[in-house]
């Protein structure tokens, strides 16, 4: 029998019952309670974001192991909770949206979050990937979630393509290191990697191919294609979310897993730190440079956001303690800088009518 303690699983928990209670909310009373919806909403989510920060100190594991609780996921939780509240509180009156299924929204906004936070305390393969599904899932609901505007449409087409793809890629580099190891776990794969005959240049492929997909979600070169056009044509509260919460998600997930799979990289850290060096500084160059020359400001934040990746990686690069301390500062700094730009863009778009450059020319 699985001994599971509930109380580590609690802020998911209450981001899950509340999301179905929004959508009951809604379902039931239909218009007579949508002034409700995101007041209710935020209420969750804050209450979700105490229990997470009233676990703090707390270093367990429950569920064979699965889902493990350290200040680390803590503390990405916060933010990405923090996002949620922002990202609800934008949605407040986004003219696109309308009051049309605003608790079906809200109800998956809620829903992607505890997935997130299932992607931040993943311990195991199989506990990380499931997250990661639902979470791409729903966010490519969320996308194409404005059935007349073709913009927003071919934006989730395209973001589910390129999800499957990378998902398709990661779980062959799960399967290789299953394979390699006889276990999902990821402590018990470092370690019988470590205390096997293993050929390093398979474990390098391996855990590539397995980052591959937490790439995606973090939109680094060269997993980056789909950026532009999702940021574009997403609603922009969504927008928003996936260049937050969502990639607050990824940059957790795979800094968690570049430390828990460090040592047994060691004998191929020369070729590892290249790989990421590399991608840090074309996500860096590709997104600065492209960013110059773009007119719509949706698109300009999305090759925005890939550059910020570049940077983020580099606190993966240097490692140890330093590393993830300063890759959380910065993610905290990012959600408040990305929030407030969404937020201009929003009201200027109400106001305009468009998102291109040449309508802040009157500002």
């Amino acid at each position: 029998m699985v001994d599971i303690d509930f109380s580590l699983l609690l802020p998911e928990l209450i981001l899950i019952g509340g999301a179905f209670f929004i959508i009951a909310l809604d379902l039931i009373f239909r218009r007579r309670v949508t002034w409700l919806l995101l007041p209710v909403s935020v209420l969750i989510v804050a209450f979700a974001m105490y229990v997470a920060i009233d676990l703090a100190g707390t270093v367990a594991s429950t569920v064979m192991n699965t889902f493990v609780v350290d200040t680390f996921s803590i503390v990405m939780k916060v933010i990405i909770m923090l996002a949620t509240i922002f990202i609800l509180m934008l949605t407040d009156g986004y003219k696109p949206l309308g009051n049309a299924h605003q608790g079906e929204f809200v109800g998956l906004i809620l829903l992607a979050s505890s997935a997130m936070c299932f992607m931040v305390s993943a311990g195991d393969m199989v506990m990380l990937y499931v997250a990661i599904e639902f979470t791409s899932i729903i966010s490519y609901i969320l996308v194409g979630y404005l059935r007349r505007n073709p913009l927003s449409i071919e934006a989730g087409i395209k973001y589910f393509l390129f999800g499957a793809v990378s998902s398709a890629i990661m779980l062959f580099g799960m399967s290789l290191l299953y394979v390699l190891t006889a276990t999902t776990n990821l402590g018990g794969i470092v370690e019988g990697i470590m205390h096997g005959a293993v050929n390093p240049i398979i474990v390098l492929i391996s855990v590539s191919l397995f980052m591959v997909g937490l790439a995606f979600k973090m939109g680094a070169v060269p997993m980056h294609l789909w950026v532009p056009d999702v940021y574009q044509g997403a609603p922009t509260p969504i927008t928003a979310y996936i260049s937050v919460a969502s990639k607050t998600a990824g940059v957790a997930a795979f800094l968690r897993i570049a430390f828990w799979f460090a040592p047994m990289l060691d004998v191929a850290s020369g070729e590892w730190v290249n790989i990421l060096s590399f991608v840090s500084m074309a996500s860096m160059v590709l997104g600065t440079v492209i960013g110059i020359l773009q007119n719509n400001l949706k698109r300009l934040l999305a090759y925005s956001a890939i550059s910020h990746i570049g940077f983020i990686i580099i606190g993966v690069i240097v490692g140890q303690e330093v590393g993830m301390i300063a890759v959380v500062y910065y993610m905290v700094a990012y959600l408040f800088m990305t929030m407030g730009a969404f937020a201009i863009v929003i009201m200027v778009a109400d106001a305009t009518g468009g998102y291109e450059l040449n309508d802040y020319v009157m500002l």
